[in-house]
């Protein structure tokens, strides 16, 4: 997460600090995945992972989470966000990610 911020803030490329975001998601999910014996091998398996932590914790944040990380991970192939909402996106998914670290 640490160089999707530094990409953002010191005039770097706002497709790399998406995808590393992404990532930084990801590799959570994995994590808890894991811990959990829950697949992830797989963009849909991750999908499947965050369904299963709205689900166990009656939250259905993790669902809107995903999506919002996904589409960083779109724009990273596409340009397709505009400002506001990459800039929604990214808030949505750094506040997922600080979550799912304090869960580990």
């Amino acid at each position: 997460m640490a160089l999707s911020e530094t990409e953002r803030q010191n005039g770097g490329h706002q497709l790399v600090a998406a995808e590393l975001l992404w990532g930084a998601f990801a590799h959570c999910l994995i994590t808890v995945a894991q811990n959990e014996g829950l697949p992830h091998r797989s963009h849909e398996e991750l999908r499947f992972v965050a369904e299963q932590l709205s689900i166990s914790q009656n939250l259905e944040r993790w669902r809107s989470d995903f999506g919002a990380a996904g589409k960083l991970h779109v724009h990273f192939y596409h340009g397709n966000l505009t400002q506001g909402e990459l800039r929604t996106h990214t808030q949505a998914t750094i506040k997922a990610v600080q979550q799912l670290l304090r869960m580990l």
